[in-house]
Protein backbone atom coordinates (compact mmCIF):
# COMPACT_ATOMS: atom_id res chain seq x y z
CA UNK A 1 0.00 0.00 0.00
CA UNK A 2 1.26 3.67 -0.43
CA UNK A 3 0.27 6.47 1.96
CA UNK A 4 1.04 10.21 2.41
CA UNK A 5 2.69 10.80 6.32
CA UNK A 6 5.60 13.34 7.67
CA UNK A 7 5.19 15.20 3.83
CA UNK A 8 6.29 12.48 2.03
CA UNK A 9 5.05 9.25 -0.04
CA UNK A 10 5.75 5.93 1.85
CA UNK A 11 5.60 2.53 0.19
CA UNK A 12 4.31 -0.66 2.75
CA UNK A 13 4.38 -3.90 2.31
CA UNK A 14 3.54 -6.82 4.64
CA UNK A 15 5.65 -9.87 4.52
CA UNK A 16 4.02 -12.52 6.95
CA UNK A 17 0.58 -12.85 9.22
CA UNK A 18 2.21 -11.53 12.69
CA UNK A 19 2.87 -7.88 11.62
CA UNK A 20 6.58 -7.59 10.01
CA UNK A 21 6.48 -4.98 7.25
CA UNK A 22 8.67 -3.21 5.31
CA UNK A 23 8.60 0.61 5.01
CA UNK A 24 10.31 2.31 1.88
CA UNK A 25 10.85 5.56 1.09
CA UNK A 26 11.20 6.27 -2.67
CA UNK A 27 13.86 3.78 -4.14
CA UNK A 28 16.51 4.08 -1.85
CA UNK A 29 15.65 3.70 1.78
CA UNK A 30 14.38 0.58 3.03
CA UNK A 31 13.58 0.22 6.56
CA UNK A 32 11.52 -3.32 8.73
CA UNK A 33 9.43 -2.85 11.33
CA UNK A 34 6.38 -4.64 12.85
CA UNK A 35 2.96 -2.85 13.49
CA UNK A 36 1.77 -2.36 17.00
CA UNK A 37 -0.77 0.40 18.43
CA UNK A 38 0.17 2.87 20.72
CA UNK A 39 -2.83 3.74 23.22
CA UNK A 40 -2.63 7.71 22.85
CA UNK A 41 -1.52 7.99 18.91
CA UNK A 42 -2.96 4.88 17.69
CA UNK A 43 -1.29 2.20 14.73
CA UNK A 44 2.59 2.41 14.26
CA UNK A 45 5.11 0.90 12.75
CA UNK A 46 8.30 -0.49 15.14
CA UNK A 47 11.17 0.01 13.17
CA UNK A 48 14.54 -1.37 13.94
CA UNK A 49 16.00 -1.99 10.97
CA UNK A 50 16.88 -0.54 7.88
CA UNK A 51 18.07 -2.40 4.66
CA UNK A 52 20.74 -2.71 1.96
CA UNK A 53 22.33 -5.31 -0.74
CA UNK A 54 19.82 -7.75 1.80
CA UNK A 55 21.62 -7.06 4.21
CA UNK A 56 19.95 -5.38 7.69
CA UNK A 57 21.60 -2.72 10.04
CA UNK A 58 19.95 -1.69 13.52
CA UNK A 59 19.16 1.71 13.55
CA UNK A 60 21.01 3.39 17.36
CA UNK A 61 17.30 4.11 18.24
CA UNK A 62 14.33 2.52 17.96
CA UNK A 63 11.78 3.89 15.66
CA UNK A 64 7.80 4.65 15.28
CA UNK A 65 6.05 5.36 12.23
CA UNK A 66 2.96 6.68 13.31
CA UNK A 67 0.00 6.68 10.84
CA UNK A 68 -4.16 6.05 11.44
CA UNK A 69 -3.38 5.07 7.01
CA UNK A 70 -1.98 1.89 8.84
CA UNK A 71 -5.18 0.60 10.01
CA UNK A 72 -5.71 -1.71 6.98
CA UNK A 73 -2.34 -3.74 7.44
CA UNK A 74 -3.69 -5.16 10.80
CA UNK A 75 -6.51 -6.94 8.78
CA UNK A 76 -3.56 -9.03 7.29
CA UNK A 77 -2.52 -9.90 10.22
CA UNK A 78 -3.18 -13.20 13.16
CA UNK A 79 -5.97 -12.53 15.25
CA UNK A 80 -4.47 -10.95 18.22
CA UNK A 81 -2.85 -8.03 16.03
CA UNK A 82 -6.43 -7.88 14.18
CA UNK A 83 -8.51 -7.13 17.21
CA UNK A 84 -6.17 -4.66 18.66
CA UNK A 85 -7.48 -1.60 15.89
CA UNK A 86 -10.92 -1.80 17.40
CA UNK A 87 -9.89 -1.99 20.78
CA UNK A 88 -8.40 1.10 20.99
CA UNK A 89 -11.69 2.68 18.98
CA UNK A 90 -13.12 1.37 21.75
CA UNK A 91 -10.87 2.76 24.51
CA UNK A 92 -10.93 6.34 23.08
CA UNK A 93 -14.67 6.31 21.71
CA UNK A 94 -16.98 3.62 23.74
CA UNK A 95 -15.61 3.02 27.40
CA UNK A 96 -15.54 5.40 30.64
CA UNK A 97 -14.39 3.51 33.56
CA UNK A 98 -15.75 4.40 37.35
CA UNK A 99 -12.84 5.50 39.62
CA UNK A 100 -13.43 3.67 42.34
CA UNK A 101 -12.59 0.58 40.28
CA UNK A 102 -9.07 1.57 40.86
CA UNK A 103 -7.99 0.06 44.44
CA UNK A 104 -4.99 1.04 46.35
CA UNK A 105 -2.37 -0.83 46.34
CA UNK A 106 0.95 0.69 48.38
CA UNK A 107 1.83 3.98 47.03
CA UNK A 108 -0.30 3.66 43.58
CA UNK A 109 -3.90 2.37 43.01
CA UNK A 110 -4.16 -0.63 40.82
CA UNK A 111 -7.47 -1.98 38.56
CA UNK A 112 -8.19 -5.47 37.06
CA UNK A 113 -8.40 -5.18 33.80
CA UNK A 114 -9.94 -8.46 33.81
CA UNK A 115 -12.88 -7.26 36.37
CA UNK A 116 -13.34 -3.69 34.01
CA UNK A 117 -13.85 -5.89 30.87
CA UNK A 118 -15.79 -8.76 31.62
CA UNK A 119 -19.12 -7.54 30.66
CA UNK A 120 -17.91 -6.70 27.27
CA UNK A 121 -15.90 -10.30 26.30
CA UNK A 122 -17.43 -12.26 23.71
CA UNK A 123 -15.95 -15.09 25.28
CA UNK A 124 -13.28 -15.50 22.41
CA UNK A 125 -9.25 -16.15 22.32
CA UNK A 126 -7.50 -13.75 22.97
CA UNK A 127 -9.73 -11.68 25.70
CA UNK A 128 -10.09 -8.20 25.99
CA UNK A 129 -8.02 -7.61 28.84
CA UNK A 130 -5.30 -9.52 26.58
CA UNK A 131 -5.37 -7.08 23.78
CA UNK A 132 -6.01 -4.05 26.02
CA UNK A 133 -3.17 -5.05 28.31
CA UNK A 134 -1.11 -5.15 25.04
CA UNK A 135 -2.32 -1.80 23.58
CA UNK A 136 -1.33 0.11 27.47
CA UNK A 137 1.95 -1.35 27.37
CA UNK A 138 3.01 0.38 24.39
CA UNK A 139 2.30 3.46 26.72
CA UNK A 140 4.19 2.52 30.08
CA UNK A 141 5.83 5.63 31.47
CA UNK A 142 6.50 3.60 34.73
CA UNK A 143 5.84 4.97 38.27
CA UNK A 144 3.43 7.45 36.42
CA UNK A 145 1.31 4.76 34.66
CA UNK A 146 1.76 0.82 33.93
CA UNK A 147 0.65 -2.38 32.86
CA UNK A 148 1.68 -5.37 34.47
CA UNK A 149 0.90 -8.79 35.37
CA UNK A 150 0.30 -9.98 39.22
CA UNK A 151 -0.35 -13.99 39.71
CA UNK A 152 -1.02 -14.09 35.75
CA UNK A 153 -3.78 -11.34 35.84
CA UNK A 154 -3.15 -8.01 33.95
CA UNK A 155 -3.39 -4.85 35.85
CA UNK A 156 -3.03 -1.28 35.34
CA UNK A 157 -1.04 0.71 37.80
CA UNK A 158 -0.95 4.49 38.60
CA UNK A 159 0.62 6.44 40.39
CA UNK A 160 -1.77 8.42 43.62
CA UNK A 161 -1.00 11.57 42.11
CA UNK A 162 -2.38 10.87 38.69
CA UNK A 163 -5.67 8.91 40.94
CA UNK A 164 -6.19 12.37 42.52
CA UNK A 165 -6.91 13.69 39.67
CA UNK A 166 -8.47 11.41 37.42
CA UNK A 167 -12.43 12.40 37.32
CA UNK A 168 -14.81 10.01 39.09
CA UNK A 169 -15.79 8.47 35.35
CA UNK A 170 -12.17 8.52 33.44
CA UNK A 171 -11.43 7.55 29.88
CA UNK A 172 -7.55 6.67 28.06
CA UNK A 173 -7.74 10.54 27.01
CA UNK A 174 -7.44 11.62 30.66
CA UNK A 175 -4.43 9.19 31.33
CA UNK A 176 -2.45 11.22 28.55
CA UNK A 177 -3.55 14.56 29.16
CA UNK A 178 -2.53 13.85 32.63
CA UNK A 179 0.87 13.20 31.89
CA UNK A 180 0.51 14.69 28.42
CA UNK A 181 4.44 16.72 28.63
CA UNK A 182 5.85 13.24 28.78
CA UNK A 183 4.06 11.37 25.95
CA UNK A 184 4.66 14.29 23.56
CA UNK A 185 8.20 13.70 24.50
CA UNK A 186 8.09 9.97 24.04
CA UNK A 187 6.36 10.95 20.30
CA UNK A 188 8.78 13.28 19.28
CA UNK A 189 12.04 11.26 20.01
CA UNK A 190 10.19 8.42 18.41
CA UNK A 191 9.46 10.13 15.07
CA UNK A 192 12.72 12.42 14.78
CA UNK A 193 13.79 10.00 11.72
CA UNK A 194 10.98 10.64 9.47
CA UNK A 195 10.93 14.29 9.88
CA UNK A 196 14.85 14.50 9.03
CA UNK A 197 14.35 12.62 5.88
CA UNK A 198 11.13 15.04 4.66
CA UNK A 199 13.92 17.35 5.84
CA UNK A 200 16.41 16.09 3.73
CA UNK A 201 13.82 15.47 0.56
CA UNK A 202 13.09 18.83 0.66
CA UNK A 203 16.64 20.88 0.57
CA UNK A 204 17.36 17.76 -1.83
CA UNK A 205 20.22 16.35 0.19
CA UNK A 206 21.19 12.41 0.80
CA UNK A 207 19.84 11.23 3.77
CA UNK A 208 22.42 9.59 6.17
CA UNK A 209 22.17 7.55 9.44
CA UNK A 210 24.64 5.47 11.62
CA UNK A 211 23.60 1.93 11.73
CA UNK A 212 25.23 -0.85 13.51
CA UNK A 213 25.84 -3.67 11.36
CA UNK A 214 24.29 -7.16 13.05
CA UNK A 215 26.45 -9.27 12.42
CA UNK A 216 30.06 -7.63 13.09
CA UNK A 217 28.22 -4.72 15.71
CA UNK A 218 30.36 -2.03 13.98
CA UNK A 219 28.56 1.23 13.01
CA UNK A 220 28.28 2.36 9.11
CA UNK A 221 26.38 5.01 7.55
CA UNK A 222 23.47 4.27 5.75
CA UNK A 223 22.74 6.39 2.98
CA UNK A 224 21.23 6.36 -0.85
CA UNK A 225 23.53 6.41 -3.95
CA UNK A 226 22.59 6.65 -7.54
CA UNK A 227 23.51 4.11 -10.02
CA UNK A 228 22.72 3.29 -13.69
CA UNK A 229 19.53 5.63 -15.23
CA UNK A 230 19.54 7.62 -12.11
CA UNK A 231 17.83 4.76 -9.62
CA UNK A 232 18.63 5.78 -6.55
CA UNK A 233 19.63 2.77 -3.85
CA UNK A 234 20.30 2.05 -0.52
CA UNK A 235 23.57 1.81 0.59
CA UNK A 236 26.16 1.39 3.46
CA UNK A 237 29.26 3.37 3.98
CA UNK A 238 32.41 1.78 5.22
CA UNK A 239 34.04 4.46 7.20
CA UNK A 240 35.93 3.78 10.53
CA UNK A 241 34.64 3.48 13.61
CA UNK A 242 36.49 6.86 14.82
CA UNK A 243 34.93 8.57 11.52
CA UNK A 244 31.43 7.54 12.77
CA UNK A 245 32.05 8.72 16.13
CA UNK A 246 32.04 12.14 15.19
CA UNK A 247 28.87 11.84 12.97
CA UNK A 248 25.82 12.37 14.30
CA UNK A 249 21.89 12.41 12.55
CA UNK A 250 21.30 16.09 13.17
CA UNK A 251 17.93 16.57 15.19
CA UNK A 252 15.70 19.55 14.99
Amino acid sequence: MQIEEYGLQWNIKSVDNVGHVLLKQGSGLVFRGRLEVHPFWGPYIQVNTAIAQKNTYCLIESQCFYSKQLEPLFEETQIHLKKMIPWYHILHDEIKFPKSMLRPYGTRYRMSLTVALKNISDGTRPAPEEIVFNILNNGNHMPIFYVDYFRNRPFLYVKSNIYEKLPQLWSISDLYNLDIEFHRSQKETREYLWHNIARARANKEPVKMIVVDELSKLPHIYTETSVTYGIVLPAVLEQSTAYLGNYEVERS
